[in-house]
């Protein structure tokens, strides 16, 4: 038995000044075949009156601010990467090349005070790229999570690059914990022999060339154990930014 057609009557649409026909609501709701999408255009018409007409400018916000969210995410990306990947890089080349050449100082007072100006010249790019890299990952987590990615078997969702961006947000903000942590006490130790000298002077005059060797050996010591934490939090800081690239190409 065949579903008789749908007659369209006179009712019509107006929208941007044309007038399209639509069926009407009773005959719609009589049909046995009718999909979905034509339930819910009738139900919308039910419910709302045609006469209204959405402004133009709700559908311009939409689309720029999608276009926006869209268009920005590649920057984010980038940046973060790059970000991360210059302060892995300083990290782990300071400890290579820079702090062996400083280690052939013979003396102690300008060892000490070469390793501070060195310190003290890298703290603000330090937190700056590695804290700016890991706000970056977490609104690519944020948006990762606003659209994930369905799993290899085609069932459920796949959260992998949610979480590799998360894990690459936690190991650039753990710039700060690894330095007061596991750096702090040597950091303290160097920045005092760099700055107050006045009580190590007057020790040295009083020891002679044993305590001026015993104060080199110990200085150099620091330095040493500075470098090969310094090392392991470049380190710390490559696996993140291997994370964001891994997140971004997944």
């Amino acid at each position: 038995m065949s579903t008789p057609p749908v007659e369209f009557s006179s009712a019509a649409l107006q929208t941007s000044g044309t007038l399209v026909p639509v069926p009407p609501i009773a005959e719609i709701a009589s049909t046995s075949r009718i999909t979905k999408a034509a339930d819910d255009l009738a139900s919308r018409l039910t419910t709302a009156r045609v006469t209204d007409r959405i402004e133009p400018s709700y559908w311009w916000e939409i689309g720029l601010s999608t276009f926006a969210m869209e268009s920005l995410t590649p920057v984010v990306q980038a940046v973060s990467i790059l970000a991360s990947a210059i302060a892995a890089g300083t990290n782990i080349s300071t400890s290579i090349l820079t702090i062996p050449a400083l280690l052939q100082t013979t003396d102690a007072n300008t060892l000490a005070r070469q390793w501070h100006k060195l310190y003290t010249a890298g703290i603000v790019p330090m937190i700056s790229l590695a804290m700016g890299s890991s706000v970056g990952f977490a609104v690519l987590a944020w948006r990762s999570t606003l659209a994930p990615r369905l799993a290899v078997d085609g069932y459920g969702v796949s959260n992998v690059r949610r979480n590799l961006y998360v894990g690459a947000t936690v190991a650039m903000a753990g710039l700060g914990p690894y330095t007061l942590g596991l750096m702090g006490g040597v950091i303290q130790e160097l920045t005092v022999r760099a700055t107050g000298r006045a009580k190590g002077v007057s020790q040295v005059k009083k020891g002679g060339a044993a305590a001026t060797n015993s104060e080199l050996v110990e200085t150099r010591q620091l330095v040493e154990s500075w470098g090969r934490l310094n090392f392991w939090r470049g380190i710390m800081l490559l696996t993140g930014a291997g994370m964001g690239v891994a997140a971004t190409l997944s």
